[in-house]
């Protein structure tokens, strides 16, 4: 048991250093305004809203997101794919983490069976 508790201490502790060095990531950076950016507005809002519980709906606002990374500066494209590298990392760290609890506490029979 004490072995569990342990990782589970690590665990925590370097999820909570990544996403400490998310935040600064984004304190570092400034925002811009959209005229800045080189992206012609020509109305209050830039895009229009569908409904996402429709296949057009999550077509139409899937485009637009491609549309919105694709103008990115740069530095806004490394600060995105920093944060999704860091998320996926996160995701990666948790799944490991719950796999090594189950395979202390539980056994390697009950780890093989959760991962079935």
């Amino acid at each position: 048991m004490d072995f569990s508790i342990i990782m589970i201490i690590i665990v925590l502790a370097l999820s909570l250093m990544i996403v400490s060095v998310s935040d600064n990531n984004s304190k570092n950076t400034t925002s811009k305004n959209n005229n800045d950016s080189g992206v012609k507005s020509t109305s209050y809002q830039s895009h229009k809203q569908y409904n996402p519980y429709t296949k057009y709906g999550r077509r139409k606002a899937r485009e637009q997101a491609e549309r919105n990374i694709s103008n990115y500066t740069p530095e806004e494209k490394r600060k995105h794919d920093n944060t999704m590298l860091g998320c996926n990392a996160l995701l990666v760290i948790i799944f490991i983490a719950i796999a090594l609890i189950i395979l202390v506490v539980s056994g390697p029979e009950a780890m093989i069976k959760w991962l079935k």
